[in-house]
């Protein structure tokens, strides 16, 4: 779905590195994978306002804040903690989550306004979302049940 979201941007381009790491994948390794593959990168790391006051739990905060820059997104005036080693950014938020396009198409609802033509296309092909019977790895490796869907009808908005 990444790749039908942004491969016909050429501002963007995709990076399977997590996926061909395999494993679980902490944002250091990712970062620190990024830079020796690319020295010559700036890299710069956007979290929403509400991940940043996580972020000391993380696996090595401080390596990440030296490999990359940290720019907070505050969504609707929401304010990072005031230790916040990074640049803010005030964004409008939009309200569209991968939950909320989930239940809507479980419940035979429009997703068109909330996700590009490419990827309803792949719901639609993939039958995603609807019935629980697609089995994925969770954080912990243990098997979990994501729900699939048939097709899309419904509302028109």
């Amino acid at each position: 779905m990444v790749e039908a979201a942004v491969g016909r941007d050429p501002r963007f381009e995709l990076c399977d590195l997590e996926l061909v790491r395999g494993g679980i994948s902490y944002t250091v390794d990712t970062l620190r994978s990024l830079k020796a593959a690319h020295p010559e990168w700036s890299l710069v790391l956007i979290v929403g306002a509400d991940l940043v006051t996580g972020m000391s739990a993380w696996k090595e905060p401080d390596a990440v804040a030296e490999l990359a820059e940290l720019v907070v997104m505050s969504r609707d005036g929401q304010a990072p903690r005031s230790d916040c080693r990074g640049s803010v950014v005030p964004v409008t938020r939009v309200d569209v989550s991968s939950s909320r396009v989930r239940k809507r198409v479980r419940g035979r609802r429009a997703v068109r306004d909330m996700v590009g033509t490419h990827i309803l296309s792949i719901i639609e092909s993939e039958g995603l979302y609807r019935q629980p019977n697609r089995a994925m790895a969770g954080a912990d490796g243990q098997r979990i049940q994501e729900d699939r869907v048939s097709s899309v009808e419904g509302d028109p908005g």
